[in-house]
């Protein structure tokens, strides 16, 4: 399971990432990418893994309707994110990132993306690993 969680936490970073800086953004140039990685990854391992952790634990513990239990407590951490960060502006854009976590979540559980679950997370952290490095060391300079 925590592969599972690790591979969409990583896969969402890098979506998040490129949607924020997508042509016609005002976030559109590529120091913005790099710029943006830096806040965008930590988030999501920092934030969004436990409380995807403790949002499935929770809704594993009501049988019947954990697929919906669990959507429902992602989308409440997605809004309690506003309060921990302290803007209200955002907590649309946590609500969508994190019932967006949970679907992602969701679709890697099927047994048809099992097989490839452990390749697809090493490619992802590799990739992702490279871009705050990238990140990281343009910030400094």
């Amino acid at each position: 399971m925590f592969v599972r969680k690790l591979f969409v936490s990583l896969l969402l970073s890098l979506v998040t990432v490129l949607v924020i800086t997508s042509p016609g953004s005002y976030f559109s140039s590529l120091d913005s990418i790099f710029f943006l990685s830096l806040y965008v990854y930590p988030f999501y391992f920092i934030y969004a893994l436990p409380v995807s952790l403790l949002a499935d634990w929770i809704a594993s513990k009501t049988r019947r309707y954990s697929r919906i239990a669990s959507y429902v407590l992602h989308a409440i951490g997605g809004v309690l994110s506003a309060c921990i960060i302290g803007q209200w502006d955002f907590a649309i854009t946590g609500l969508i990132c994190s019932v967006a976590y949970a679907f992602v979540n969701h679709l890697a559980s099927l047994a048809r993306f099992s097989s490839w679950m452990t390749k697809g997370t090493i490619i992802l952290l590799t990739v992702s690993i490279a871009l705050f490095i990238v990140s990281y060391s343009i910030s400094m300079s």
